[in-house]
C-alpha cells in the first residue's frame, strides 16, 4: 500500500510501546485511521504535538506490515481555548470518545468529521459549555441512527402528555405509563427533560439555556452506555467533574 497524505481530527490516543503512541485520526472523508506514531512521547519527538487528542493536522502516513505509522505531520490548530478549561476539555473529549465508538469500523461517514468540527467550535465559543454538548450529542445521536423517541410512546405512538413519564433502551426511548411495565430497564425521567431532548436536534446551532440540563445530561449518559456497551470513562469524568463545579 502507498503512502498516504490525509487532514484529520485525532480522537484518542493511548501509549504503545517504550516512546510511542497509537492514535485514532478521523479524516475529512469521514474514516477512523488507527495509526502509530514512533517515538512521539519523546519531548524532542516532532509528532507529539500532532498525536494529542483533539489536534487538527495534516498527516503522511507510510503502511507497514499490518498498519499506518505516522512518519510527519503539520499541526493546523491544536484547540488552545479548549485547553485552558478544564471544564470544556472534558466536554471535547468525551464527545470525541463517543463519536470514535459508534462510528462503524471501515466505513467513511463525511458528516461524523463536520459534526465534529461544529462539537468542537461549539464547545470552545458557547457560553455555557454544557449547553453546547448536549445539543451537539443530540445531533451525533441522530446522525448515527441511534435517535431515540423522546416525546412520543414508542409503543403506542401517544404524544409525551405525564411528567415524570417513562424511558426504556429497549423499547426505543418514552413510554407511557400503562405500557412501561413490560420493560424492566425503564428509568423515570421528568417530562421537561424528554420534550427538551425532542426539540435539540431539530436546531440549527446551540440553544443558550436548557431547562434541567443536569438531567438532560444523566439521560444522555444512560443512553450511550447502552449503546456502546462500554463504560465510557472521558464522559463520566465530564459529567462527574460538573456536578463538582
Amino acid at each position: 500500500m502507498p503512502d498516504l497524505d490525509v487532514r484529520g481530527i485525532v480522537l484518542a490516543r493511548k501509549d504503545s510501546g517504550e516512546s510511542d503512541r497509537r492514535v485514532w485520526i478521523l479524516t475529512e472523508i469521514g474514516e477512523v485511521i488507527d495509526a502509530i506514531a514512533k517515538g512521539s512521547r519523546k519531548v524532542t519527538s516532532r509528532l507529539a504535538a500532532i498525536t494529542e487528542p483533539l489536534s487538527f493536522a495534516d498527516f503522511h502516513l507510510a503502511f507497514g506490515k499490518h498498519r499506518h505509522y505516522i512518519t510527519q505531520g503539520q499541526l493546523l490548530a491544536s484547540g488552545r481555548q479548549l485547553r485552558t478549561d478544564y471544564d470544556r476539555l472534558g466536554l471535547a473529549l468525551a464527545f470525541a470518545e463517543i463519536l470514535l465508538a459508534v462510528l462503524p469500523s471501515g466505513k467513511a461517514h463525511v458528516e461524523a468529521y463536520q459534526l465534529c468540527h461544529l462539537a468542537l467550535e461549539a464547545l470552545e465559543t458557547h457560553e455555557r459549555p454544557l449547553i453546547a454538548f448536549l445539543w451537539i450529542q443530540s445531533r451525533l445521536m441522530s446522525l448515527s441512527g441511534f435517535g431515540p423517541s423522546y416525546d412520543r410512546c414508542a409503543v403506542s405512538g401517544r404524544s409525551l402528555t405525564e411528567s415524570p413519564g417513562w424511558f426504556s433502551m429497549s423499547a426505543g426511548g418514552y413510554v407511557s405509563s400503562s405500557e412501561s411495565g413490560q420493560f424492566t430497564d425503564r428509568v423515570s425521567v421528568r417530562g421537561e427533560v424528554l420534550i427538551a431532548l425532542a426539540r435539540l436536534p431539530l436546531l440549527d446551532a446551540s440553544p443558550a439555556n436548557i431547562k434541567f440540563a443536569d438531567e438532560c445530561l444523566d439521560l444522555i449518559l444512560f443512553q450511550w452506555r447502552h449503546i456502546t456497551e462500554k463504560p465510557l470513562p472521558a464522559l463520566q469524568a465530564a459529567s462527574d467533574a460538573l456536578r463538582m463545579s
